[in-house]
This record gives C-alpha cells, sequence and structure tokens, in this order.
C-alpha cells in the first residue's frame, strides 16, 4: 500500500489545475491591444444578432477544437483571425491571465495579444459572426470604475420542460439525501460588472475579465 501511495504521489499535477476540467466545455478567448498614435486600446466586436449570445459584446475567441488547436492559445489565435478578418501572424500573444470558470459550465482561459496590425492591413470582421467593432483606449477602462449588480445563483435538481411539465434530474428525495436539498439551494450572490461606453453595454463575463484585467494594471503601474 506504501508504494502504491508514492505512485499516487508522482501523479499528482506539478502545477495545480481544475479538478474534473474535462467535463467543462474549454474555451479561449484574447483582449486583444492595439497601439495606434502613441495610444492604447482594447478591441471587442458585437456579436451578430442571429447568432448565439447576439449584440452581445465579447473578446474575439470560442471553443477548444480538438481537430484545429493543439491548446486554447491556438483557439485564441484561430478564432480572432476568422472573427476579426486579419492574419493569424499578425497577433502576437503576450501573456495569460488566470483561467475563469462560468457558473454555466465553462472554463475560459485568457490570453493578452498585440494586434501589429498596419494601415494597410485594417480589421474586416466576418459579418457572419462581428456585425462591428468596438476600439475602447485602454484609458476608459482605467478611469472609471463598472457598475456593479447582483445575482442569484441557485442549484435546482429539477426543471421544467417547455410543456411545463417537472422533470427530476437529481432525486433527492428517493436517495433519502436531506430535506434542504429537496428544493433549490444555494443562492449565492454574484457581482455582475457593467461598463457603459459610448451607448454600449459591455457586461457578464467580458465585463468581469476586464476588471481582473484592469486591477493587474494598476498593480503594477
Amino acid at each position: 500500500m506504501r508504494n502504491k501511495l508514492k505512485k499516487f504521489l508522482k501523479n499528482l499535477p506539478d502545477k495545480p489545475g481544475i479538478l474534473g476540467r474535462v467535463k467543462y466545455h474549454e474555451t479561449a478567448v484574447l483582449i486583444p491591444l492595439l497601439w495606434e498614435n502613441g495610444e492604447l486600446y482594447i478591441i471587442l466586436e458585437k456579436r451578430a444578432s442571429h447568432i448565439r449570445q447576439g449584440d452581445e459584446i465579447s473578446f474575439p475567441g470560442g471553443h477548444f477544437s480538438k481537430t484545429e488547436d493543439s491548446n486554447t492559445q491556438e483557439t485564441a489565435i484561430r478564432e480572432t483571425s476568422e472573427e476579426l478578418g486579419i492574419a493569424k501572424n499578425t497577433i502576437e500573444v503576450l501573456g495569460q491571465l488566470d483561467s475563469l470558470v462560468s457558473p454555466i459550465g465553462s472554463i475560459i482561459d485568457v490570453f493578452i495579444g498585440e494586434l501589429q496590425l498596419e494601415e494597410h492591413n485594417p480589421i474586416v470582421p466576418n459579418l457572419s459572426e462581428v456585425q462591428s467593432i468596438l476600439k475602447i483606449p485602454l484609458s476608459f477602462f482605467l478611469e472609471n470604475d463598472p457598475e456593479i449588480y447582483k445575482v442569484k445563483l441557485e442549484i435546482k435538481p429539477y426543471h421544467y420542460n417547455k410543456n411545463g411539465d417537472k422533470i427530476t434530474t437529481f432525486p433527492t428525495q428517493k436517495l433519502q439525501i436531506p430535506s434542504r436539498y429537496h428544493k433549490p439551494w444555494g443562492g449565492k450572490l454574484q457581482n455582475i460588472y457593467v461598463y457603459k461606453f459610448q451607448g454600449e453595454i459591455i457586461w457578464g463575463i467580458t465585463a468581469e475579465i476586464l476588471y481582473e484585467m484592469i486591477k493587474i494594471w494598476i498593480q503594477e503601474n
């Protein structure tokens, strides 16, 4: 048994990661930075109306593809290239933030990259996915704190289908689990960050990533 324990300990990860990562949807985004006339800008995109999360503002990015990407950094580069209509070799990855685990079951790896674009090589977004581009000075986020709201997250052992029928997915009563789990539990309040820029609303995961990035920037400057 001692030998088995030693073998087990040798198989532990060198650096702790996210337990059960494979059960989450692995995604990646890029925070694209662009220098223009001596000022640093963050590039965001407004998603096309007809796609998932349409009309929302986000970073370029998407799901990790086992067939196209060897890692999530490649995912971020590939998706940025496709969505912004720029060549992959114009994207220089500078670093990586901590990964974000979203309440809806996704792990988001966050990369920071500089766009090496010349005047003759503009951003021409893929209109099937992106309806418009937002170029926001980094100074805006340094000078403007986000508004902070709250949402309540609950775990439900059941849900209702479109016909109104109750579907039990975790039979807590049948399993004789304590009665407090027979109805929704948890109810933790979570911050929702909101930035307002020229009539546009940046919120949710995108705003949270920006907020965390700005915190690090302020620490180092």
